[in-house]
C-alpha cells in the first residue's frame, strides 16, 4: 500500500520520506482512506489540467488524454507530469464511455483537444480498456495516435493481445513510487518529445 498527499511537498529518495498535506490516500484503492469520498468527486469529471513547462529553452505544449479510473493513480501522474520538464495539457476521463465520447467530440466534449498521446488504463467501468482500444483503432482521427497501455493487469497476460488490437506500447504500473514517476516520465520523453 502506497500512501500519498493530496499536497506532496518533498519526495526525498535517500531518506525515502515523503513530506505531505493535505488528502492522504492509497494508491491500490479506490476510495480515499483519511479524506471524504466527495473530495474527488471532481477528478471523476473530465478535467484539463495545465502544466508549463519547456524544453530546451522553448515552449511546448503537448495533449496527453489519461483514462483512468483510479483517483490516487490520476494524483500520481499529474504529479509526475509536473516534473516532465515539458508543457503539458493533460485531459482525464473515468471511463471507457466517456473516454471515447471525448475522443469523439460527442457532449459534453465538444470542444475537448485531440491528445497527442492516450494512456489508456485497462480495467475501467463500463466500457473495458480493450474495448475502448479497439474502437480507437477504428476512429480515422486516432489511426496513428500513440496509445500506451498503463494498467496494473499482468503484462505477460495482457501485452500481446493489446498490441494486436492496437496499442503502441504496454506498461505495467510499477508498485514502487519512484518507479511510478520514473515509468511516467519515460512515457512522456518517449511518446510526446
Amino acid at each position: 500500500m502506497l500512501i500519498v498527499s493530496g499536497a506532496l511537498l518533498l519526495h526525498d529518495r535517500n531518506s525515502r520520506t515523503i513530506r505531505h498535506t493535505e488528502e492522504v490516500f492509497c494508491r491500490t484503492g479506490k476510495t480515499p482512506v483519511a479524506a471524504p469520498a466527495s473530495s474527488f468527486h471532481g477528478i471523476f469529471r473530465y478535467i484539463q489540467k495545465t502544466k508549463a513547462c519547456t524544453v530546451m529553452g522553448e515552449l511546448a505544449a503537448r495533449e496527453l488524454l489519461l483514462v483512468e479510473d483510479n483517483p490516487a493513480d490520476v494524483y500520481l501522474i499529474q504529479k509526475a507530469l509536473a516534473e516532465c520538464g515539458n508543457e503539458i495539457h493533460l485531459s482525464v476521463v473515468p471511463n471507457g464511455r466517456e473516454a471515447l465520447a471525448f475522443l469523439r467530440k460527442a457532449p459534453p466534449f465538444a470542444r475537448a483537444p485531440s491528445p497527442a498521446l492516450i494512456l489508456l488504463d485497462l480495467n475501467l467501468p463500463k466500457i473495458h480498456g480493450k474495448e475502448v482500444l479497439a474502437e480507437l483503432r477504428r476512429l480515422p482521427t486516432y489511426l496513428v495516435t500513440p496509445i500506451v497501455v498503463f494498467s496494473a493487469a499482468d503484462k505477460d497476460v495482457e501485452e500481446q493481445h493489446c498490441l494486436q488490437l492496437g496499442a503502441n506500447a504496454y506498461v505495467q504500473k510499477p508498485s514502487d513510487f519512484y518507479a511510478f514517476f520514473a515509468t511516467i516520465h519515460a512515457i512522456v520523453r518517449q511518446w510526446l518529445m
